[in-house]
């Protein structure tokens, strides 16, 4: 681990539990709290509970889709400023739906290591 990152818990969600491990062990080594849910449900679950400084969610995670859990973090006025990036092996969405949905980036898999961790960086720094 390199440091502590300020202790910032970053929630992981993707209904690919390689996908999973891969990002959760990025994240760690990069001093990162992690916590991880395959299930949109559960996520949201995770979210009232932990409170994560940062969302990753897949487009399609299970029974729910991906925008759809977004667009539940967003009418919830707690998580409303949370950010959240989607890692999607499928084309980004238009970029007003991303502004109505407050999707703080879009990355695309697969993603290069330095890019994607740049992008956590700057998004919780």
């Amino acid at each position: 681990m390199v440091n502590k990152k300020d202790n910032k818990l970053i929630l992981v969600i993707d209904d690919k539990q390689y996908i999973l491990n891969i990002v959760k062990r990025i994240l760690e080594y990069e001093g990162y709290k992690v916590i991880t849910s395959n299930t949109g449900s559960n996520a949201l679950e995770l979210i009232k509970t932990e409170n994560p400084d940062l969302i990753i969610t897949d487009i399609n995670i299970g029974e729910m889709n991906g925008l759809d859990l977004c667009r539940e973090i967003r009418d919830n006025i707690l998580y409303k400023h949370t950010q959240i990036i989607v890692l999607s092996g499928e084309r980004p969405i238009d970029i007003q739906k991303q502004i109505e949905l407050k999707i703080s980036k879009w990355v695309t898999k697969p993603f290069e290591y330095k890019e994607f961790v740049d992008i956590i960086n700057s998004l919780l720094h």
